[in-house]
């Protein structure tokens, strides 16, 4: 889930480091808090990434783990990061640096989720897991929208990927919340 996020999103170098990390929310969280999902594709990205098995990441190892998802990085840029959450100065993210890295990067794609069903929410006037094109001008041609008929077909027809006439979620996200 996350890392096809990144690979989504063809995160480069120092803003991978700001796209996973708030530095001041890591020492606050608390293990029981992880689901057993979470927890279960933590630690498989981390075997991933952890090619020489050690339990800890290095540089090398996240320049490489980056190539796969499509993140390009140097190893310079790499340590900043490992620096960055690196909270016992050893210059690798052992298992439990990455494990409240990840669960913290996790809660707020969540989170991000919620918000967007929120807001998805209110262009689905019918509660049908769709938005239609009348369901669309509804909404965006009230005040303070001006948008023009015109453009709200041309958005719809934009954001309905595969064409069948209504938006669904993850149209919606797409074209609407990342545009």
């Amino acid at each position: 889930m996350f890392f096809q996020c990144l690979k989504d999103k063809q995160i480069k170098g120092n803003a991978f480091y700001k796209y996973i990390v708030n530095i001041n929310t890591l020492n606050t969280m608390q293990k029981e808090q992880i689901s057993q999902v979470n927890l279960s594709e933590i630690r498989r990205t981390f075997q991933h990434l952890d090619k020489n098995e050690d339990n800890k990441l290095s540089a090398a190892e996240f320049v490489r783990g980056g190539k796969i998802i499509g993140v390009q990085m140097t190893k310079e840029e790499a340590q900043q990061m490992i620096n960055g959450v690196d909270t016992d100065g050893s210059g690798y993210i052992e298992y439990d640096e990455y494990e409240k890295l990840m669960n913290i990067q996790l809660n707020k794609m969540d989170k991000q989720t919620a918000m967007h069903r929120k807001n998805f929410k209110k262009y689905d006037k019918d509660g049908s897991g769709f938005i239609n094109l009348e369901e669309l001008k509804l909404v965006l041609s009230q005040p303070g929208y001006d948008m023009t008929e015109t453009t709200i077909v041309e958005h719809f027809n934009k954001a309905d990927k595969n064409s069948d006439g209504k938006i669904s979620f993850n149209e919606f996200v797409k074209y609407f919340c990342e545009m």
